[in-house]
């Protein structure tokens, strides 16, 4: 017994290393023993090699951007077309020609609308024709759309003279009144 406890002290203490390095950073231990002259036989294990990996450590960094473009949708929602003659209409010359506001309120009292009156514009550089209304007249709006050729543009406004009143201000667009 006290000769293992000897050779295990000599083994740890590097008396009895030999061996190749496993080229892990440390080398590995073999040791072996005489035979002894009693009938006791020892064997010690082998020395535990002792090894270091650091882990290979990889970073890939990837920055990706992703855009969204949501197209903005214009929603119609159909609106009942009321009878020409319950749309009160004031026609104004946005494009500038002589005498156009008489001329397009004639006919469109001749399509059936109830004319309140026609004038001039703030100015003539109207392109597309304009039909304001009052807030809750979108129906006698349509109406009228639905009558005056070339485009148009609605504009739901809040300081028309009455109420019930629809304004339309004649843009170099205006091609006529589908009766």
């Amino acid at each position: 017994m006290v000769v293992v406890i000897v050779v295990v002290a000599l083994v740890l203490s590097g008396v009895f290393s030999s061996g190749p390095s496993t080229g892990l950073g440390a080398p590995s231990t073999t040791t072996t023993l005489p035979p002894s002259s009693s009938s006791t036989t020892s064997s010690v294990p082998r020395a535990s090699s002792t090894s270091t990996t650091r882990p290979s450590t990889s970073t890939t960094t990837s920055t990706s951007t992703t855009t969204t473009t949501v197209a903005p949708t214009t929603t119609t929602v159909p609106v009942d077309l009321v009878t020409p003659s319950s749309v009160l209409v004031e026609v104004l010359n946005g494009s500038g020609g002589s005498g156009a506001a008489q001329a397009v309120a004639s006919s469109l009292h001749a399509a059936g609308f109830t004319i309140n009156g026609t004038g001039d514009a703030n100015d003539f550089s109207y392109g597309t024709s304009v039909i304001a209304y009052a807030p809750g007249n979108l129906a006698g709006a349509e109406t009228l759309a639905h009558h005056v050729e070339g485009a148009t543009h609605l504009e739901e406004v809040n300081n028309l003279p009455a109420s019930d009143e629809v304004e339309l201000i004649i843009g170099s667009s205006f091609s006529g009144v589908a009766s």
